[in-house]
């Protein structure tokens, strides 16, 4: 579990695949790149069963807003890439602000037998569980104390309130909302077991930090270790920030 020390308190915060921004700028060369045809399937899915409407691009550059292609999956969860040109490529597919895979590749001008003909993604499966999609939002900030170390050992708590929290299922296109109350603490009720995105944007604080909208992973799970979750405030990082992180099931407050 990767553990990260941030300047607003020791916070042991969980390493999520679950944000899609992405933030890498490696190069893409045939030399760190997988070989693809100038016409492939890109197949999404969840939990076996075909993802349907993942948004799937084409570009350059990690990152680049001109798109060679683009589209969305279709009721069997696939999307075919077509008529790429030589040259090198990065494949990016999303769905509701969560990656749901991608590649550096190239293409070559006569492919060789290694060529690849299909892409194949499983959507969610590294989400984390727990049992009901209820929890607390909270804020860290360092204490104010004369000693600088003590207050970013002891630092103070303060809940996230009025934040507006939407739940989708991503298989049937079902939504829930809520907001997060004077304690920061929230509740769906009754979910059923599935994996679902949470969406977090807007709320206060009485530090007055300012959150960016933030998408979660989240499965709904019986027999999950986590029994409410506990969505605390991050430093940011290269890829922007501050964002909501989802904190360890064994960290108590």
């Amino acid at each position: 579990m990767k553990r990260l020390l941030t300047i607003f308190g020791i916070i042991l915060i969980l390493s999520l695949p679950s944000l899609s921004r992405a933030c890498s700028l490696v190069s893409c060369s045939p030399k760190n790149s997988d070989e693809m045809r100038s016409d492939f399937v890109v197949k999404i899915t969840l939990q076996g069963r075909p993802l349907v409407n993942v948004n799937t691009w084409v570009t350059r550059f990690p990152g680049e807003e001109n798109k060679l292609f683009s589209g969305m999956t279709g009721n069997d969860g696939t999307i075919r890439v077509h008529d790429l040109q030589p040259g090198e490529y990065w494949l990016v597919s999303e769905l509701l602000g969560i990656s749901a895979g991608g590649i550096c590749f190239h293409v070559n001008s006569h492919p060789s037998r290694k060529a690849k003909q299909v892409v194949a993604y499983g959507w969610g499966e590294d989400a984390p569980s727990t049992r009901q999609i209820a929890g607390k939002l909270i804020d860290p900030a360092p204490g104010e104390g004369a000693v600088f170390l003590q207050n970013i050992i002891h630092h103070v708590i303060a809940p996230i309130r009025d934040a507006k929290l939407k739940l989708h299922d991503p298989l049937t296109g079902a939504v829930y909302t809520t907001v997060s109350n004077g304690d920061g603490n929230f509740s769906f009720g009754e979910i059923a077991n599935g994996t679902y995105v949470l969406h977090i944007e807007g709320g206060a604080t009485p530090m007055g930090h300012e959150l960016q909208p933030t998408d979660l992973l989240i499965r709904v799970v019986d027999t999950a270790n986590r029994d409410t979750l506990l969505l605390e405030r991050s430093g940011g990082s290269t890829c922007g920030g501050p964002y909501i992180t989802l904190e360890s099931p064994y960290k108590t407050l």
